[in-house]
């Protein structure tokens, strides 16, 4: 089996490879980690500025940002640590996004994403966007691990990201897929 998936980005393939590689209990019927196990010194300082954190509330179901990467700030414009996924936030097509994570709990399996970030300024970035459960201490998922690279390099966008876009006012997603644990 491919164990990469199909993952375009090497930061995401690097960062589902230490998923993978993350301790789990041998009781856990459903072979997910626990987000007790996540260390940031065991991760390559080189998938850092990439990486998200959020937080699943189940009633009602929400998502929190809990903690953003450089990379992550640069390209959104913006801080999204301690928002929820919400219109203010994600846009017009935020419950599209929330469905991602609801894809997630449902399945308890890896998900990537393909999506298109477009700004204010008129400019539009392709992403893939790596989703990774994680346990919360009641033995729920109750955390989503992940990152986000770039996948399109297009001059016009390289150009003008030499400065930062500036905020992200919509995200689409172009594609979703769910991956083996």
């Amino acid at each position: 089996m491919d164990r990469d998936e199909g993952v375009m980005s090497p930061v995401n393939r690097g960062v589902l490879s230490y998923w993978r590689g993350l301790a789990r209990d041998e009781g856990e019927a459903f072979n997910v980690p626990a987000r007790k196990v996540l260390d940031p010194l065991d991760i390559s300082p080189a998938l850092l500025p990439h990486l998200f954190l959020s937080e699943l509330a189940a009633d009602p179901f929400s998502v929190r940002i809990r903690l953003q990467g450089q990379y992550l700030s640069d390209r959104a414009g913006q801080s999204l640590v301690g928002r929820f996924i919400d219109a203010d936030s994600f846009g017009e097509n935020w419950q599209e996004v929330l469905g991602i994570y609801r894809q997630l709990v449902e399945s308890r399996c890896p998900i990537v994403t393909r999506e298109r970030h477009i700004g204010a300024q008129d400019w539009a970035i392709e992403a893939e966007v790596l989703h990774l459960p994680l346990l919360g201490a009641d033995g729920a998922i109750g955390f989503v691990f992940g990152a986000l690279d770039r996948v399109d390099l297009r001059d016009d966008v390289t150009t003008a990201a030499q400065g930062r876009l500036g905020r992200s006012e919509q995200w689409e997603i172009l594609s979703v897929r769910t991956l083996s644990r």
